[in-house]
């Protein structure tokens, strides 16, 4: 999914000129249903809702890029990685706003209506944000492979979205004047969440939806590249980032480490 690829990503990131593509970018993250294990939620997924849906969504040529994450550790408050898991599965899209709207063919009418049925396999509650793009450290020069960390940030509801975005651009800077210097770190980028919106599963099976909202419970998404995972969990046990993750000025937060998977990518 990151490549070596340079792009402008919602209205414009920094560093984007007139002749750079504008991406749209979305981050989705899931759980399993309440009741089923993640462990079978996983199998499925894997093999049954990924394909459906790169076949869906390569029909559509307004989708850029997919990728999926797995989450496979947490760091926890001593700089460990002992914390049970709190997220499950991320997803980045990049779409292409400009691109003409996909015809309703009836191979994709039957593809979605394939994955809607699906869903309550695999998904339970799931938030959607539209993303701004900063590239704050990119020290990539030719790697074929990297370690993956995603931290995301939640704001408490009695504080401002403008407050909470300001507190945690301050503790981002930090992070990244420390991780330019830091050895095995390649790239930093942090995606504030613009839009949002929320999905959950009900008892009788189908899914309350909202509408997209310019607020939500979602401050920023930041995504680090390491060397390996060595380098990865030495730089996350950081006193400054374990301090970020852990403040109580955010309702809840994590860091993890992931795999991520291209599913396809036309760029």
């Amino acid at each position: 999914m990151e490549g070596d690829a340079r792009r402008a990503v919602t209205g414009a990131a920094a560093g984007s000129g007139p002749d750079e593509a504008v991406v749209r970018k979305i981050i989705w993250r899931g759980l399993p249903p309440r009741g089923r294990s993640r462990v079978a939620a996983e199998s499925h997924y894997v093999r049954v809702h990924v394909p459906l849906s790169r076949r869906f969504l390569m029909l559509d040529r307004a989708q850029v890029a997919y990728s999926t994450l797995r989450v496979r550790r947490q760091l926890d408050i001593a700089g460990g990685w002992n914390h049970p898991p709190a997220a499950w599965r991320f997803i980045i899209f990049l779409e292409d706003p400009s691109a003409p709207a996909a015809e309703w063919t009836e191979e994709r009418v039957r593809l979605r209506r394939l994955l809607w049925d699906d869903n309550p396999f695999v998904i339970g509650e799931s938030i959607r944000c539209e993303v701004h793009e900063e590239a704050l450290v990119d020290r990539r020069s030719g790697q074929t492979s990297f370690a993956k960390a995603m931290l995301e940030f939640d704001r408490r509801p009695e504080i401002s979205p403008t407050e909470a975005e300001t507190e945690l651009r301050r503790r981002v800077k930090t992070l990244a004047q420390r991780g330019a210097m830091a050895d095995g770190l390649r790239g930093m980028t942090v995606n504030w969440a613009r839009r949002q919106q929320l999905q959950r599963l009900r008892d009788d099976g189908e899914y309350d939806l909202t509408d997209w909202a310019s607020e939500g419970p979602k401050i920023a998404y930041l995504e680090l590249l390491f060397d390996n995972a060595d380098w990865a969990t030495q730089f996350l046990a950081c006193d400054e980032l374990v301090d970020a993750v852990f403040s109580p000025t955010f309702a809840a937060a994590g860091a993890y480490l992931v795999d991520e998977r291209c599913e396809f990518d036309r760029r």
